[in-house]
């Protein structure tokens, strides 16, 4: 097949696109749960997922639909897979930990620091000699 030309579609069902738009009473878009719409953009490729060859062509049709971009669904995708055990890799739980455990080792050191200069600062106060 020459570069450039497409693979002939193969015979599979359709689905229907999914919008995921939430409107508010008035007509006015509010704004969607981007969680939300990620978990419902991936139940969307576990449904078809047996439809396709493989799971990088699973997304992008179905991120073409939903109006994603195909790696973000694919990353998605991969990352829900860890987080069922069904491939080898850090878990968002385990992930989310340890961002927060770095957080607060940061804040505990830039604390130090600040007591650690105060102790300083007062030491140099209460020195009798400066008097």
């Amino acid at each position: 097949m020459p570069s450039g030309s497409r693979a002939p579609a193969l015979n599979r069902p359709r689905f229907e696109a999914v919008s995921f738009r939430v409107w508010k009473e008035d007509g006015d878009h509010a704004e969607e749960d981007p969680e939300e719409t990620k978990q419902r953009a991936i139940r969307l490729v576990l449904d078809h997922l047996d439809e396709y060859p493989n799971l990088t062509s699973a997304c992008e049709t179905v991120s073409k639909r939903l109006g994603f971009g195909a790696e973000s669904l694919r990353r998605w995708m991969r990352q829900a897979q860890i987080d069922g055990g069904e491939r080898q890799g850090v878990t968002s739980s385990e992930s989310e930990r340890m961002r927060r455990l770095e957080r607060e080792n940061r804040e505990l050191r830039e604390a130090n620091t600040i007591l650690r200069d105060a102790a300083v600062f007062f030491a140099g106060e209460l020195d009798p000699r400066r008097h």
